[in-house]
């Protein structure tokens, strides 16, 4: 029987459901190099993986939330979205949204957290439009598996100034058929589509504006990226 070990559901319509059945050690060695070193090899290079994954799944211990936010900035009418190039920690090097751990001790809450992670990361604030929440996506550990990183995420259509390099981060603007999957963690690609309009056909621009979306996924560690797809 296959496992779900992530999942991403769109409200306003769209359901993806990503199912991935165990094999065989031995069939997976028979598969070509880059595919083994590739999405599958970070669960079958560990012997017990597939029983720590499954219990996990199938009896999780009561996790401890961790509150993240993640902020992207998609300008509808010039088909662009506003990514940042992470300069140091975890995913160095990576594009992503703006956002970061929510400060309880600072934060009144989750949208101000995020207001003030788009301030630091990228030196603007959002336009008199504000932001929208679109969807919480959760992350659960190997390594830790009584800890969760639940991420909230939010848009904004434009900014109120120019978006400037900080010691975070480095913005840059690409279109939306440009955006870089490949330089950014492995779960964007499933989610991301979704908030930047990859739904029905014939929706409008407001259908799309009000998409959101809930994932989940499982990964080996929290310096690695995803176990498998």
């Amino acid at each position: 029987m296959p496992l779900f070990i992530a999942s991403i559901t769109c409200q306003r319509g769209l359901l993806t459901s990503l199912i991935a059945p165990w094999q065989p050690i031995g069939e997976q060695k028979r598969r070509s190099k880059s595919k083994v070193e590739g999405k599958l090899s970070l669960l079958f290079k560990l012997s017990n993986s597939k029983k720590k994954l499954k219990k996990i799944i199938m009896t999780p211990p009561t996790p401890t939330k961790k509150l993240f936010t993640l902020v992207l900035i998609h300008d509808r009418p010039n088909r662009r979205l506003l990514l940042g190039r992470k300069k140091r920690g975890i995913g160095a090097g990576n594009f992503n949204g703006f956002g970061g751990k929510v400060e309880k001790e600072n934060d009144k809450s989750i949208v101000a957290s995020a207001l003030r992670e788009l301030k630091e990361e990228a030196g603007v604030g959002p336009d008199a439009r504000g932001l929208s929440r679109r969807g919480v996506l959760s992350f659960h550990f190997l390594d830790t598996p009584a800890e969760v990183w639940e991420t909230h995420l939010f848009s904004g259509e434009g900014l109120d100034g120019e978006p400037q390099e900080t010691e975070e981060m480095e913005p840059r603007w690409f279109g939306v058929e440009e955006v870089p999957y490949e330089q950014m963690w492995q779960d964007d690609k499933f989610w991301l589509p979704a908030i930047l309009g990859g739904g029905e056909e014939g929706e409008g621009a407001a259908e799309q504006a009000r998409k959101s979306v809930i994932g989940e996924f499982w990964v080996s560690s929290k310096k690695k990226s995803l176990l498998l797809f």
